[in-house]
């Protein structure tokens, strides 16, 4: 049902940026840090980054100043988690919103002096916000935040100009929901809150409950993109089959970093995997040492240290792991069959590598150099993922019925026949 590309990740990126920029579809210069800039001998007051003037009363870069124009315009106010002591620097100054505005404050930046927009561009235009920043505690039973104190509020559409990135973050939280109300199985549980509790070690069932779920998740999150629409639907077929574990992975990853857990990986049902840690369930017997021992087994450990923990230290955002996300999904194009459908997955890959960097320098006040320097950590856990996903897939083969593999293959059939 998978195969894996065995190149490396960072070779795949730098091959696709090379061949789109030799054929005039991107500009390397995207992702230069060589770019002709005036430089001065000024510090920003804010992060010590290069100053490119005064703003609002204060010599601050960039950044600082796009950062500070959106919180004032907006009326945006962040609450830290970590008892507003974060360092605001030019390495973390994007780490906690909250003590980067009190910093711009503490400097001395004059919010009066912040002309207000006549329309916004961004995430957050026109919408006022208390956004708390995720609480990074250790791992323990208890999950110190909600779901609604770990994402920020969000209207119930995105502004109508917004980027398909920008337009993912909606589509995310509103899929976190349908996704908890596909696991439920009594009418308590859809009308609960998510848990903020972890539920134990996961069992073989769990497994099987989450992977029905996901599988209609990501037919329909593939099925809101333009790009997958103009595919072949034998293709469709291709990229859906190829990356449904992937897609299982990557959310439970992020999850479990959302959460702050950071030794143990958390199923998006809060059950959880750990090495050594064996499902002791009064069932296990029926499933079999073998799953048993592998759920447990060394590759968890590896997902740990090598994806939930960088993504923890990178305080990853919703919008970069759903960048990563498409990335995974359009890095494929060799497994097509058509050309025309080739085409179609480079150019969703380069749509969704210049909208980050669109992000990342316009809403994150970054540079394009530390653009592309975060593009290649945040896609750096795809391999390990990828072995990941082996190892996950030959052990779910092994439960009996899991997920009713080949009901759940003609269903997608089906459904991409009759788009």
């Amino acid at each position: 049902m998978n195969e894996f590309p065995s190149s490396s990740l960072s070779d795949s990126l730098n091959s696709f940026l090379q061949t789109q920029a030799s054929i005039g579809m991107y500009d390397p210069s995207l992702l230069s840090g060589n770019l002709a800039i005036g430089l001065s001998e000024e510090t920003c007051a804010v992060c010590g980054d290069q100053a490119d003037g005064f703003h609002y009363g204060v010599r601050s870069c960039r950044g600082c100043n796009a950062f500070f124009r959106r919180a004032i315009t907006h009326s945006m106010n962040f609450v830290c988690r970590r008892g507003g002591n974060c360092p605001v620097d030019k390495g973390a100054r994007c780490a906690c919103r909250a003590c980067r505005l009190q910093k711009c404050r503490q400097v001395g930046m004059d919010s009066r002096a912040v002309q207000p927009k006549r329309e916004g561009n961004g995430l957050m235009a026109g919408v006022k916000n208390e956004i708390s920043e995720p609480s990074f505690s250790a791992a323990t039973n208890e999950i110190n935040s909600t779901v609604d104190m770990i994402l920020p509020e969000v209207p119930p559409s995105p502004p109508p100009n917004a980027s398909r990135l920008v337009r993912s973050v909606f589509d995310f939280a509103e899929q976190r929901k349908r996704r908890q109300a596909i696991m439920c199985t009594t009418l308590e549980q859809v009308l609960s809150p998510e848990q903020n509790t972890l539920r134990g070690i996961a069992s073989p069932d769990d497994l099987s409950s989450i992977f029905r779920a996901q599988i209609v998740l990501c037919f329909e999150w593939a099925n809101k993109q333009t790009e997958f629409k103009l595919l072949d639907r034998a293709d469709k077929l291709r990229l859906l089959r190829s990356h449904i574990f992937e897609y299982i992975l990557l959310d439970d990853v992020f999850h479990t970093v959302q959460l702050g857990v950071t030794d143990r990986l958390v199923l998006v049902n809060n059950t959880f995997l750990a090495p050594r840690s064996f499902y002791m369930g009064s069932d296990a017997q029926k499933f079999g040492a073998d799953v048993i021992q592998s759920m447990a087994g060394e590759w968890v450990g590896n997902i740990i240290q090598h994806c939930v923990v960088p993504w923890f230290n990178m305080k990853v955002s919703e919008i970069e792991m759903l960048t990563v996300r498409l990335y995974a999904f359009y890095n494929q194009a060799e497994r097509l069959m058509f050309p025309e459908s080739q085409q179609i997955a480079r150019d969703a890959l380069n749509t969704a590598i210049k909208e980050y960097m669109s992000y990342y320098v316009d809403e994150c006040g970054g540079t394009r150099e530390d653009c592309s320097t975060r593009l290649r950590m945040l896609f750096e856990i795809l391999p390990r993922i990828r072995e990941g996903v082996n190892y996950l897939y030959q052990t779910v083969r092994n439960i009996p019925n899991f997920g009713l593999l080949d009901h759940w293959e003609r269903h997608l059939n089906e459904k991409i026949f009759k788009m």
